[in-house]
């Protein structure tokens, strides 16, 4: 988390944030970063213009974030037609929200970009115009890889309260690991993560 907060220096300014906030007239972007599906390293990047939108997150669901939107895309942007073609259902990205900076401080940012993470598509509609491309999405984070809902799901036999191991006289013992070691366990080796 910190290289986010050094690569946009605004994110540590309590007082300018605050500033943001506080804008009536705000225009609002969207960055949507298309990764690997392994290491999650950046593919290719698509920004547009927010038409509608939410981003919700709700501790109380096994899926924590979710987010909707629609992002228009210019014609002028390099590559709109065929960037938009890679996206697809299932695909991780990761999504940045960013508003015009139209203070007098950080001026070297021209859009201020506030990352929200990283998500799967599970939904998606694409809808080209003379004028450029209109990219819909539906997002929700990473536990949909675990749940089922993208593939991923947990065998029936598996039981994670309890480890077998040899010991050092050749006979099987069972361990009981901590609620860390389990959720650990889970997303790395049945998540890919």
């Amino acid at each position: 988390m910190s290289s986010v907060y050094s690569q946009y220096a605004y994110l540590n300014d309590e007082e300018f944030l605050k500033e943001v906030d506080e804008l009536r007239i705000k225009t609002e972007y969207a960055r949507i970063t298309l990764l690997s599906w392994d290491r999650e390293d950046d593919l290719e990047e698509i920004q547009g213009y927010i038409q509608s939108g939410s981003v919700n997150i709700d501790s109380s669901s096994a899926i924590r974030r979710t987010a909707s939107l629609s992002v228009f895309i210019p014609e002028s942007e390099t590559n709109y037609k065929t960037t938009s073609y890679k996206f697809s259902l299932n695909k991780k990205v990761r999504l940045e929200i960013g508003l015009k900076n139209v203070l007098d401080r950080y001026t070297d940012y021209g859009i201020l970009w506030f990352p929200l993470g990283i998500y799967v598509i599970t939904g998606i509609s694409i809808n080209h115009t003379s004028a450029g491309v209109t990219l819909s999405l539906t997002l929700r984070d990473k536990m949909v890889l675990l749940n089922g809902e993208c593939g991923g799901t947990l065998p029936a036999s598996v039981t994670f309260n309890e480890k077998e191991f040899m010991n050092e006289d050749g006979e099987w013992e069972i361990s009981h690991p901590t609620i860390y070691q389990i959720i650990q366990e889970a997303v790395n080796h049945f998540g890919g993560e």
